[in-house]
């Protein structure tokens, strides 16, 4: 037997000549010639196996002759294509969604651990602002918006910053993902709790899916709107329910007298704490607070919220209100400017009927007994800097409508606060005020 070129002699039995090849081939894979004899076979049998012909190889001395111009790879028939970038292509995808509609419906007050229910409705433009407001369910005042429109969207109400705690139970009744369409409005309906009294804060969050094709269709949800909402928290509300459900018992047994006697006279001993300690404190100041005037029937709960965010930046200390409160036997106007002595600002908050509100005499404006109207002819009298803040949809009152001693308020410069934009104005404000006073 031969395997690459020497020669080996072996003694193979008969019965092993047909595997012989078979394991040789295992073992030469490029080139076999088996030869196998025996001692008792006089005719020895030469059995030659042939694997195929390797490839055969071109040597590279010479490979560069036979190349032809044929580029490797094929030509480019144009310029490199222009791709867009993430935000390039979610500003597309926003662009190409329909316009449309937005209705929510949060009260501007709620009753403490008093349940109540807020809607939020989406709709495109084929759906009327009086369809989109048909049936809603809650007390609050519905607000429409103008809004982006997809076929997936999510709403949802969630109860604050987490810094300040969960001031509200919140029970969505509705999957916080749902399907717009063109033939009705989408509705979310949520059952709110208030938990804590005062101002608390609420978060309206919509958002649309937008599909991005990046190899494969990427789903990514898109924020539209991030709304915070204030809501002013009391147990007013809650006292006046269980009064109107019992009073037929109260009547009877004299409680209600009784209970009105007590809340007067807790009420004036709170307001003359609170009278001596702002005094307390303003002695300490030299002429460096700020005056709130405002009519209690007319913009209540909006001086009181104006109140805490002033009093939050610039110190309780300086920030002086309710002087309208003063005790029995004290000069009204005395009183008034013994306040302003210790003010650089006066800020004159004016809603709807600031200047309508009457009594059996007239208009309150035109007595000259009027605390809103003293206060503000104090201030100018004394040169104080007097801004007016417009609350909701209020106007500047005109010189010819106000009396000859406040006329000047008409050529102030005024700024416009809603619920709406409540932050971003009340932050206006407040940085106009800390330039003033500092």
């Amino acid at each position: 037997m031969t395997i690459g070129g020497y020669r080996i002699r072996t003694a193979c039995p008969r019965r092993f000549r047909k595997l012989l090849p078979l394991l040789l081939f295992m073992v030469a894979p490029q080139f076999l010639l088996v030869s196998c004899g025996s001692e008792q076979d006089s005719n020895p049998t030469k059995i030659t196996v042939t694997t195929p012909a390797p490839k055969a190889t071109v040597d590279p001395s010479i490979s560069n002759d036979l190349k032809t111009d044929v580029p490797d790879q094929p030509r480019s028939l144009g310029a490199a294509p222009q791709y867009e970038t993430e935000a390039e292509l979610i500003k597309r995808k926003l662009d190409e969604l329909s316009s449309g509609n937005i209705l929510f419906n949060p009260p501007e007050q709620m009753t403490l651990d008093k349940k109540e229910r807020i809607e939020i409705r989406l709709a495109t433009d084929r759906i009327s602002e009086k369809d989109l407001a048909e049936g809603l369910v809650g007390e609050g005042e519905p607000r429409i918006e103008t809004i982006k429109i997809g076929t997936f969207m999510k709403v949802q109400l969630c109860c604050g910053p987490p810094e300040e705690g969960h001031a509200f139970d919140i029970v969505a009744l509705n999957s916080s993902e749902q399907i717009v369409t063109d033939t009705r409005a989408t509705q979310w309906s949520f059952d709110v709790t208030p938990r804590k009294r005062g101002l608390q804060s609420l978060t309206l969050t919509v958002t649309v899916r937008l599909n991005l094709p990046d190899g494969k269709e990427e789903k990514v949800d898109h924020p539209l709107i991030e709304r915070p909402i204030r809501v002013n928290v009391t147990t007013t509300a809650l006292l006046k329910s269980w009064l109107t459900e019992h009073w037929q018992w109260l009547a009877s047994t004299l409680l209600i007298p009784l209970v009105v006697v007590l809340w007067r006279f807790a009420r004036k001993s709170q307001q003359r704490s609170r009278r001596t300690a702002a005094v307390q404190k303003s002695q300490k100041s030299d002429a460096s607070g700020v005056f709130i005037s405002y009519r209690r029937d007319d913009s209540k709960w909006f001086a009181r919220s104006l109140n805490e965010t002033l009093s939050s930046t610039l110190g309780d200390e300086r920030v002086f209100i309710d002087v309208a409160d003063i005790d029995l036997g004290v000069d009204f106007t005395q009183a008034i400017n013994d306040t302003l002595q210790q003010c650089k600002v006066l800020v004159a908050i004016i809603g709807e009927h600031w200047l309508s509100a009457s009594n059996n005499q007239g208009r309150r404006i035109d007595d000259p007994d009027d605390y809103v109207r003293l206060e503000i002819a104090s201030a100018l009298k004394r040169n104080i800097r007097v801004i007016p803040v417009l609350v909701e949809n209020a106007s500047m009152p005109l010189a010819g409508d106000l009396p000859e001693e406040i006329k000047a308020l008409a050529r102030r410069n005024a700024i416009q606060l809603s619920h709406a934009n409540f932050e971003d104005g009340a932050k206006r404000l407040t940085d106009t005020l800390k330039r003033l006073l500092s």
